[in-house]
């Protein structure tokens, strides 16, 4: 419906008629011509709304990405300072870990190589003694069988 001037005096002198001069001049007033929003201004109002909407929303969007990246950033940043101060403890606790377990280790073989050598020495002076009780049992033996001979010998001697 189009709102030009010539159909609102039309409406203006119809309404005259039906309601009296006064009641249309005050009805008219309440309708002016004016700043009435139409269809299309209602349309091109709320794309323009949708626009301002949409470019609030992806700002408030690129802010609290950066703020949650800034934070996530801080947090990495923390961890990693933690682990890196973790990992240092726990190299200087292995590393001391490993020098007690040289030592342990170092006197363990040092024991052990005592024991070795007692063994050794042990074993040689029991071979010693068994050897020497052998040789004098072999020469008393030998001792009594050659005197036996003898004696056999000057016995058979004799008898003949």
């Amino acid at each position: 419906m189009a709102g030009d001037e010539s159909s609102r005096q039309a409406l203006r002198r119809r309404l005259d008629e039906v309601l009296g001069r006064e009641h249309a001049l005050t009805l008219m007033d309440q309708l002016s011509g004016a700043g009435a929003a139409t269809t299309g201004d209602i349309l091109a109002l709320e794309e323009r709304m949708d626009s301002k909407m949409d470019a609030r929303f992806i700002a408030f969007e690129e802010r609290m990405d950066s703020k949650m990246d800034a934070r996530f950033i801080a947090f990495e940043e923390r961890m990693d300072g933690k682990l890196e101060t973790l990992e240092g403890r726990m190299d200087s606790k292995l590393a001391a870990l490993e020098e007690r377990m040289d030592s342990k280790l170092a006197a363990l073989e040092e024991r052990m190589s005592l024991r070795d050598e007692a063994l050794e020495h042990r074993l040689t002076a029991t071979f010693r003694n068994e050897l020497i009780t052998q040789t004098r049992t072999f020469f008393l033996g030998m001792v009594g069988s050659i005197t036996t001979v003898a004696t056999l010998a000057f016995a058979a001697a004799r008898l003949i």
